[in-house]
């Protein structure tokens, strides 16, 4: 590899087209073993989803979680896009004993959507859209709350300091 990719990753002054570029620039990175974590708070303001995407992969596959690279995740909860939710999600499920993350993922786990709905295969209604990407998201969040009972039994322990939706939510995830 040669040069600089970082210009060619992070720069604003690319099209949409580019966004392709942006994104094999970051596989490569990887595959070098090497996670640009300084780009990803520039990387998440893409307007293209799968940018931002890709952007959360280089926080999921570098060392450690800081607090900030915390926040940055956590913020992922109001994005449009369920696939950039999902990696933030699966990032800070792999990263849940790291100072922080608990509660960040704990936020996920937002409440069921009741619709919209589509008849399903036996002409049962089954949910659709945005209210199957949100079941997903619990079951994310679900998951790897139950690979780590330790972690979810000492955070039950300091509920005080937790808003008391985080700890129902826990629980009915």
């Amino acid at each position: 590899l040669q040069g600089d990719w970082s210009s060619d990753v992070c720069s604003s002054d690319l099209d949409s087209a580019d966004a392709a570029r942006r994104i094999q620039a970051l596989w490569v990175l990887g595959w070098q073993q090497q996670h640009p974590v300084d780009l990803v708070p520039g990387l998440l303001k893409s307007p293209n989803r799968n940018v931002r995407r890709e952007a959360v992969s280089v926080l999921r596959y570098a060392a450690n979680l800081d607090a900030a690279q915390v926040a940055l995740l956590a913020g992922l909860r109001a994005d449009a896009d369920a696939e950039v939710r999902q990696a933030a999600i699966k990032t800070l499920g792999e990263a849940i004993t790291a100072p922080g993350v608990l509660p960040a993922l704990l936020a996920f786990g937002q409440p069921a959507l009741a619709e919209p709905l589509a008849p399903g295969r036996s002409g049962k209604p089954s949910k659709v859209g945005e209210a199957y990407y949100r079941e997903f998201e619990r079951f994310l969040v679900r998951m790897y709350l139950e690979r780590q009972p330790a972690a979810v039994a000492a955070l039950d322990r300091k509920s005080t300091r937790l808003n008391s939706s985080h700890l129902v939510i826990s629980y009915a995830v």
